[in-house]
């Protein structure tokens, strides 16, 4: 229950936190999560209508550097063969992979960075 008495769930209160942050990675991420079994698209406040996959991207969009997502949208996926990106790539899952991956090293390598 919200401070203005409106009751909402979780898929509910994404879309409204996105309704204040578009790029708020959580929402679009746990959003994209939630639906990933599901055929289901939520509509956002700006009228768009997206299924996991589309808010997974736009995840993505917001933090290509969370190597979690990257692993959400090869789940979602499922049987597609490509994927295309916020920023127009057209990946396989091969290729999306391999992205995550790399992001995953990169932010292993700045963690272990030690200033001396």
């Amino acid at each position: 229950t919200l401070s203005d008495g409106r009751v909402m769930g979780h898929k509910q209160l994404y879309i409204e936190i996105l309704r204040f942050d578009a790029d708020c990675t959580l929402a679009y991420n746990n959003l994209g999560v939630m639906l990933i079994d599901s055929r289901e698209t939520v509509t956002l406040s700006d009228g768009r209508q997206l299924n996991s996959k589309q808010l997974l991207v736009e995840a993505l969009r917001c933090d290509s550097t969370n190597f979690s997502i990257y692993t959400s949208l090869l789940v979602a996926m499922g049987d597609d063969k490509t994927v295309t990106l916020s920023d127009g790539r057209v990946l396989t899952p091969h290729q999306l992979n391999c992205e995550g991956l790399q992001c995953s090293t990169r932010e292993s390598l700045a963690s272990s960075c030690v200033v001396a």
